[in-house]
C-alpha cells in the first residue's frame, strides 16, 4: 500500500483558500477543483479536519444564497457541504458536526431536495437536543424546519 506524506499546512491552507475565494468570485470550476486536490491530500491531523471542515462551510454557505444554482454550482454546493460534515465527524468536533448538519439541511433544500432537507434538519434538531447546543443553534434549527414544511406543506 503506498504511502502518502501528510500535507503541509500551507498546501492544505492554500488549496482551502483558493476554493473559497474562487467560489465567493463566482469561478466554480476553480473552486471545485482547489476542493477537491484538498480533499485529494492524504494523512490528514485532527487541525486538517478542522480546516476542510471550516472551508465546506465557508463555500456551501456562500452558494447557497445563490439566486439561480446551475448543476455545476449544486454539485459544489452538496459537496462543500457534505465535506463539512464528514471532516467535523472525523475531528470529533460536535458543535462543528451540529453546524454541518444545518448546513447540509441548508444545501439541500437550496438544491431543491427537501426530503433530505427536512432529515438533516431533523438530524441538527436531535444533536442540538442531546448536546450543549445554545439558543441560536436551536431556533435557527427550528426555523429551517418550518420553512421547509411551509415549502413542501408536510
Amino acid at each position: 500500500m503506498p504511502q502518502h506524506e501528510p500535507p503541509t499546512p500551507t498546501e492544505l491552507g492554500r488549496l482551502c483558500a483558493t476554493a473559497m475565494e474562487a467560489a465567493a468570485a463566482g469561478a466554480i470550476a476553480e473552486a471545485a477543483r482547489a476542493l477537491n486536490a484538498a480533499l485529494a491530500l492524504g494523512d490528514l491531523s485532527v487541525d486538517d479536519h478542522l480546516r476542510l471542515a471550516a472551508c465546506g462551510e465557508s463555500i456551501a454557505t456562500r452558494l447557497e444564497g445563490s439566486p439561480m444554482l446551475d448543476e455545476a454550482t449544486r454539485t459544489l454546493l452538496l459537496i462543500a457541504a457534505k465535506t463539512a460534515r464528514i471532516h467535523s465527524g472525523l475531528a470529533a468536533d460536535w458543535a462543528g458536526i451540529r453546524r454541518a448538519e444545518y448546513r447540509i439541511a441548508c444545501a439541500q433544500f437550496a438544491a431543491g431536495d427537501a426530503v433530505a432537507a427536512l432529515r438533516h434538519t431533523r438530524q441538527c434538531l436531535e444533536l442540538c437536543e442531546a448536546g450543549e447546543a445554545g439558543e441560536d443553534e436551536r431556533r435557527s434549527a427550528r426555523e429551517l424546519l418550518e420553512r421547509i414544511r411551509r415549502a413542501t406543506a408536510e
